[in-house]
């Protein structure tokens, strides 16, 4: 996403997935798949127009959506300054974060998406659970973290334009790609994720590999619609970002990939 970023409240007590977990139906906060992910609530970052909401998640017709709202009223929202220091203030968006529950060390990952559009910054990414402060730039201090984004789509870029990221405490290695209608056709982003980098694909095509060392933590699966464009212009939402399925397929026993039936199936 950015390398400013640290989540505050990264899935409390997450777990490295064990065993297999398949289940069919809404994401809602009563609903089945509560035990797959965790939906963000009541915070974001001070680099954000929009607090994350539970109320931003919703389904229909096996279809989970993310979605970005402009609110009559101002929202009362607990604010990260990026260095783990919590303030609070309102905010006039809500938007919509999910979780994976489990985490995953290795793997295929992959997510049916229809991004969202405007000014908003949806991506299907994974990051680590466990993170050691400190590291410090421009006299802000932030966590250790390791990161994969799968897919991004970032506003101020070109249109058509993919992200496809590893990053790391004070390193990044981006690339992109160029992907038509991703805010207003599904595709399919997949990752492919062993001890010696990350491929990339895009309906079932190869678009980039990024070679790395030192990516040993397991990291949860996140998908997410973001607003760090400024000032958004309330004519322009609602804008929602839709999930038809989220998947991941571990490595097989001697380390290649990947296993034939998913551990983490979730279809929405």
């Amino acid at each position: 996403m950015r390398l400013l970023i640290m989540l505050f409240s990264l899935l409390l007590g997450a777990q490295t997935i064990s065993g297999p977990v398949t289940l069919s139906g809404p994401v809602g906060i009563n609903g089945p798949q509560t035990q797959l992910w965790n939906i963000q609530n009541g915070w974001t970052f001070s680099t954000e127009a929009a607090c994350w909401n539970t109320g931003a998640y919703s389904d229909s017709g096996g279809i989970g959506s993310l979605t970005m709202v402009h609110l009559v009223s101002p929202d009362s929202c607990a604010i990260n300054d990026n260095s783990g220091v919590m303030g609070s203030g309102n905010l006039n968006y809500t938007s919509g974060e999910l979780q994976s529950s489990v985490s995953f060390l290795y793997g295929k990952f992959e997510a049916r998406v229809q991004f969202s559009g405007a000014e908003t910054h949806p991506a299907f990414w994974l990051t680590n659970t466990s993170r050691a402060c400190c590291w410090s730039t421009g006299g802000l201090w932030y966590y250790q973290w390791q990161e994969i984004d799968i897919a991004e789509l970032v506003p101020t870029d070109a249109a058509n334009t993919l992200r496809q990221n590893v990053l790391s405490t004070g390193t990044t290695h981006a690339d992109t790609t160029t992907v038509t209608n991703m805010t207003s056709s599904f595709h399919t982003y997949t990752a492919t994720w062993d001890a010696y980098g990350v491929t990339f694909f895009v309906d079932g095509t190869q678009t980039n590999y990024i070679a790395q060392t030192g990516f040993t933590e397991p990291e949860t699966m996140i998908l997410s619609v973001e607003s760090d464009t400024g000032t958004p212009n309330p004519a322009h939402y609602p804008q929602a970002m839709q999930i038809d399925y989220a998947k991941h397929w571990p490595l097989n026993g001697n380390g290649t990939c990947c296993a034939a039936t998913p551990d983490f199936d979730a279809e929405f």
